[in-house]
């Protein structure tokens, strides 16, 4: 259904996302400027 396939893909953008902010916190001493960059 419609719900099975958005829930699925919105587990799979958090854990996309929590992926990333492991890896950001992992690297935030090296690449804190570049971070920002990207967010701005």
């Amino acid at each position: 259904s419609i719900w099975t396939t958005s829930l699925a893909a919105i587990q799979r953008t958090i854990t996309g996302l929590l992926t990333l902010d492991h890896h950001h916190r992992a690297f935030v001493g090296q690449r804190q400027l570049i971070n920002v960059s990207f967010l701005f």
